[in-house]
């Protein structure tokens, strides 16, 4: 159900030289920040457009690329990401998958990747942190194996995902239901670190205490900051780059510091920024 299944469909349709020029108009079209910004789809979409489709689908689901991830890392650190190969674990699944159909390769790296070593682990370590007992019926081998069988034209085309599924509840569920575009579960931290989260960002992040300097460069992460200040998209990266700093701190236990300011975030609504 995922979009990016979809637009690796796409992408293996369309010619390379038509995804130049559309990455470029791309840049018209307003921010909004909303869950379905129409902008930040379009961009990423047509970036890298001589790469496979395979490979546009992994920057797709990374939040730092190579590049990115050299950025904001000590000068000293930067070598390690040639050494420490982190899309080891995406090579190694697509190499699994075969020459199958695109989707059938990517539905498969999606299962032996993010919902492996993201998703079940969230939901068990959530879930019995609170004792509660969760469980995920369509994940059955017997019925996860019946479907892995079905040809890729009955799962998801272009513009019609979550084919079967969306079939079988036909007469089940109300037809607004059915024909609903797919929503997760994120929250707007794009928009927090413009607001809310941007002061606490440059107290813990930027200011003179930070422990993550050690393994950051400061010149490289001020620069990603204040390109999302000024309107790229940089809310997932800030959101790890800000998670280390904390777990730093926390490894470092309680500290006789003055703490920085405490951001009063309320989710109002829900959208991946």
């Amino acid at each position: 159900g995922y979009e990016r299944f979809a637009a690796a469909l796409v992408a293996n349709r369309v010619p390379s030289a038509v995804l130049g020029p559309l990455g470029s108009a791309a840049r018209l079209l307003p921010r909004t920040g909303g869950y379905h910004e129409l902008r930040r789809s379009v961009e990423r979409f047509a970036a890298d457009p001589h790469s496979s489709p395979e490979l546009r689908y992994r920057s797709w689901v990374s939040v730092f690329d190579e590049t990115a991830l050299r950025r904001v890392l000590a000068p000293d650190l930067r070598a390690l990401v040639d050494r420490t190969e982190p899309y080891a674990s995406f090579d190694r699944a697509l190499g699994e998958a075969g020459s199958g159909p695109l989707l059938h390769r990517l539905l498969h790296v999606n299962f032996r990747t993010y919902l492996h070593d993201d998703l079940l682990v969230k939901t068990d370590r959530m879930s019995m942190a609170n004792s509660l007992e969760a469980r995920s019926p369509f994940l059955d081998t017997e019925l996860a194996g019946y479907l892995a069988s079905l040809p890729p034209e009955m799962k998801a085309t272009p513009f019609a995902l979550k084919r079967l599924l969306r079939r079988s509840l036909e007469g089940v569920l109300p037809r607004e239901i059915l024909r609903r575009r797919k929503h997760g579960f994120g929250v707007p931290v794009g928009r927090w670190f413009r607001s809310e989260l941007r002061r606490p960002f440059e107290e813990l992040v930027l200011g003179g205490g930070a422990r993550s300097a050690e393994v950051l460069d400061p010149r490289g992460v001020r620069t990603l900051f204040d390109e999302h200040l000024r309107g790229t998209d940089h809310g997932g990266r800030l959101w790890l780059l800000l998670s280390l700093e904390l777990w730093l701190r926390k490894l470092e236990g309680p500290q006789q510091t003055e703490p920085p300011s405490e951001p009063n975030i309320l989710v109002s609504e829900t959208r991946s920024e």
